[in-house]
């Protein structure tokens, strides 16, 4: 067996399961909205923008913490801030721009399964 091969097989494992939760957390802000908020903030704290939406903070922090560690947004550790890059904003929510997000989404299955519904994120903190 050779070594090489297997820790391609291993970092392709890796790299395909964190593009496959960037999809799913990129879905999430479709139907929640968050980078908007983002967006019309400028820049925010995670409070900010759970008050802003009405969703949990926990599930926004952790949908935020999640999207910064994928380098869609910036966080400043002097302000404890994120913020979504102009380009980002850009690609993402412009309505204009070739190859817009949210229109790739219309072909993409919703799973009632998944915790994304806005009703289920302002409610009590409670997914299930």
């Amino acid at each position: 067996m050779e070594e090489k091969k297997v820790e391609a097989c291993a970092d392709r494992l890796f790299n395909e399961m964190n593009a496959g939760m960037s999809c799913l957390n990129l879905h999430v802000d479709h139907r929640l909205g968050l980078f908007q908020a983002l967006a019309d903030a400028g820049s925010a704290t995670f409070r900010d923008i759970s008050h802003s939406t009405g969703y949990v903070e926990r599930y926004v922090r952790e949908w935020l913490e999640f999207m910064t560690a994928g380098r869609y947004l910036t966080h400043d550790a002097d302000f404890e801030t994120l913020s979504l890059p102009e380009e980002h904003i850009a690609a993402l929510l412009d309505p204009t721009a070739h190859r817009r997000l949210s229109e790739s989404w219309a072909g993409f299955p919703a799973s009632p399964a998944w915790p994304c519904c806005p009703s289920k994120i302002r409610s009590c903190g409670s997914t299930g």
